[in-house]
C-alpha cells in the first residue's frame, strides 16, 4: 500500500511546471552534485581554503588553521545558500532556483601555551544534493503512441565534522573526522498520454548510506619580512568508504494511481560505495591583515568511484584557483574600512564524462566580510561579522547535444567570536 501512495503522488506530479522547482539533471550521477564543504572565510577567494587563517573565523577546508584561533574564543558560525541554474541546450534555455541552509559550525581554543596550541570544531554541511526532473519523449515513428518516460531524482547527502587543530612552532596540523549521512530517492515513469487505458510503468529506488570521512591538513607559516608571512598549505582526503542499502521496485499502475500489479519487487540489497580521494596544496602571501593573495591546485580521482561496484561516467578532476583579499584599515572605527574584501577565480575539470568529453568548470567568486559589532565587557571581547558571498560559473562539454549549467550561487552568514565562558571575579 506504501509503494502505491507513493506511485500515486509521483504521477499527480506529471503536469508540474518544472520552472517552477529546482532542477540540476547531472545530479543523477555519482552521488549527486558535490556542495561546498567550506565556510564564508574562504568562498569570496576562488575557495581558497587550504592556506586560509583567521584568529575569529573556521576554515573546516583545512583542519590545521583550527590551531590558529583567538585565545580563549568560541566561535559560532551559521549560513544559509541560494541558488539559480541556467540550463540551456539547442538554443533554448530555461531557469530553476532553490534556498538551503549551507553549513553550522562551533569551535573553540581549547588549550593554548607557547609550545603548543589546540583548536577543536564541530560542523554540519551538506556534501551532495540530487535534484532533477527531466521528460523525454519517444518517437511516434517508432512506437504506436506517444511514449513519455520522465525521470526524478530527490535527497541529500551530509558530513558531520568533529574538527582537531594543533600548533607546534610555526607548523600547524590537522584532522577532521567526519561521519557521513543520507540517501537518494529516484523514480522512473513510463506512460502514454494520449492512450487513456495504457498502464504507466514505475521504477522506484531507493539508496540510503552512512559511513566515516576523514581529512588531514597541514599548515607552516614563514615570516619573510616585517608584518608579511608565506603560509604554505597542504590537505589529503583518503578514500571513504560507506556502508549502503538499496530498496527498489518495479510496479505497473492505471491512471487513477492505483497499483494493478508488481513487476518487480526483491530484498534490501547491501554494498558499499567508495568515494574517491583527493589532495590539495596551496601558497599565500599575506601583510598583517590588510592584503594578502593565494593559488591553490586540487586533484580528486573520481575514477576510482564506485557504487557497488559499478563506476560511473567519471574522470579524475583538478582545479586551480587564485584569490585575494584587501581590508583597508582592519583598526579603523569605521565599518567599511575595517571590512575584508575578497574576489577569486577558479579553473579546471569537473568529474562527469559524457559523449567522451570530460566537462570543463570554471567561476568567479567575491565576497565580503563586515565586523558589525565589536565590544569588550569586563574583559570579555566578542565580535560579529555578517558574510556575503557570489559565485558565477559554467559547467560545460562543449557538446550541442547535452545541456550546459550556467550557475550563480549566493551565501549569506554570520560568525559571532568571543570569550564566552570566562569565570567573573569578585573582590
Amino acid at each position: 500500500m506504501k509503494k502505491i501512495i507513493l506511485v500515486a503522488a509521483v504521477l499527480n506530479q506529471l503536469s508540474f511546471n518544472l520552472f517552477a522547482q529546482e532542477n540540476m539533471p547531472y545530479s543523477r550521477y555519482g552521488v549527486g552534485t558535490l556542495q561546498s564543504t567550506q565556510f564564508q572565510s574562504s568562498m569570496g577567494m576562488g575557495n581558497c581554503a587550504t592556506t586560509f587563517q583567521n584568529e575569529f573565523m573556521q576554515n573546516p577546508g583545512n583542519p590545521a588553521s583550527y590551531a590558529a584561533l583567538a585565545n580563549k574564543a568560541v566561535t559560532f558560525e551559521a549560513a544559509v545558500q541560494g541558488r539559480q541554474n541556467i540550463l540551456r541546450s539547442n538554443n533554448s534555455s530555461s531557469k530553476y532556483s532553490d534556498f538551503n541552509p549551507a553549513h553550522l559550525g562551533l569551535a573553540a581554543m581549547v588549550h593554548s601555551s607557547e609550545k603548543v596550541k589546540w583548536g577543536m570544531g564541530f560542523n554540519l554541511m551538506p556534501y551532495s544534493k540530487v535534484s532533477y526532473n527531466v521528460v523525454e519523449e519517444g518517437n511516434k515513428l517508432v512506437t504506436p503512441t506517444l511514449l513519455k518516460q520522465k525521470f526524478q531524482g530527490s535527497g541529500n547527502l551530509y558530513l558531520a565534522q568533529f574538527t582537531n587543530g594543533v600548533k607546534l612552532g610555526n607548523l600547524y596540523v590537522g584532522v577532521n573526522v567526519g561521519y557521513m549521512f543520507g540517501g537518494m530517492r529516484s523514480n522512473v515513469i513510463a506512460y502514454y498520454p494520449d492512450t487513456a487505458y495504457a498502464l504507466a510503468s514505475v521504477y522506484d529506488r531507493n539508496q540510503r548510506l552512512s559511513g566515516f570521512h576523514t581529512q588531514f591538513g597541514m599548515q607552516y607559516l614563514l615570516k619573510i619580512a616585517k608584518e608579511q608571512k608565506l603560509i604554505f598549505g597542504a590537505t589529503y582526503t583518503p578514500q571513504a568508504m560507506l556502508q549502503s542499502t538499496i530498496s527498489q521496485s518495479w510496479l505497473r499502475i492505471n491512471n487513477a494511481g492505483v497499483g494493478v500489479d508488481t513487476a518487480y519487487s526483491p530484498a534490501d540489497t547491501k554494498g558499499k560505495v567508495n568515494l574517491p580521494s583527493e589532495f590539495a596544496v596551496g601558497l599565500q602571501w599575506s601583510q598583517s591583515r590588510n592584503v594578502g593573495i593565494a593559488a591553490e591546485f586540487t586533484q580528486s580521482m573520481w575514477s576510482n568511484y564506485k557504487n557497488f561496484n559499478n563506476t560511473d561516467s567519471f574522470k579524475n578532476a583538478y582545479k586551480i584557483a587564485l584569490g585575494a583579499f584587501f581590508s583597508p584599515d582592519p583598526n579603523s572605527t569605521q565599518i567599511f574600512k575595517r571590512t575584508i574584501y575578497r574576489v577569486g577565480l577558479n579553473y579546471g575539470t569537473n568529474p562527469l564524462t559524457l559523449r567522451g568529453k570530460q566537462f570543463a568548470a570554471y567561476s568567479f567568486t567575491a565576497g565580503v566580510s563586515m565586523p558589525v559589532l565589536y565590544k569588550a565587557e569586563e574583559g570579555r571581547p566578542m565580535f560579529m561579522f555578517v558574510h556575503a558571498n557570489i559565485e558565477s560559473g559554467v559547467k560545460t562539454n562543449n557538446v550541442s547535444t547535452l545541456i550546459n549549467e550556467n550557475f550563480f550561487r549566493f551565501n549569506l552568514g554570520v560568525t559571532i567570536s568571543g570569550n564566552w565562558f570566562q569565570k567573573r571575579k569578585y573582590d
